[in-house]
């Protein structure tokens, strides 16, 4: 006695479902590389900030280099020095040392710097990153 199976239909199925395997693959895989491009552009715009952070402190110490009798008209209370879309500088003179907070903004990253400078003789005594990401 010889039973005949019906066969008719298994290979669609099998390739069906092969399909959906690489197309659950695939997409995962698309997602993984979303979010590592949203992680990469991210850290991008945190470096510029504080690079632009940086490049506010460098203006002041630029601009006492050129003009050091410019230290006598900052106050001792903290005022504005530059503002603009990327930076705001802010100075505070306290006897013989100048006081530089610096914020850079890129897209939706900021990042604030701290000078302390002694004025005579003109030196940087300390630059830190106010609000580190990685303890030091």
């Amino acid at each position: 006695m010889c039973v005949e199976k019906n066969n008719r239909g298994q290979a669609i199925i099998l390739v069906m479902v092969i399909i959906v395997l690489l197309l659950t693959v695939s997409i995962t895989c698309l997602s993984l590389c979303k979010s590592q491009e949203k992680t990469v552009i991210y850290q991008r715009e945190k470096v510029q900030a504080y690079y632009n952070a940086d490049s506010g402190i460098e203006r002041v110490v630029s601009r006492l280099k050129k003009d050091p009798g410019w230290a006598e008209e900052v106050p001792g209370y903290l005022v504005t020095f530059y503002k603009d879309d990327k930076m705001i500088v802010k100075v505070r003179k306290e006897e013989t040392e100048l006081f530089i907070r610096s914020t850079g903004r890129c897209s939706r990253c900021k990042k604030n710097l701290e000078a302390c400078m002694k004025l005579d003789p003109l030196k940087v005594l300390s630059w830190k990153e106010k609000y580190p990401v990685l303890p030091d």
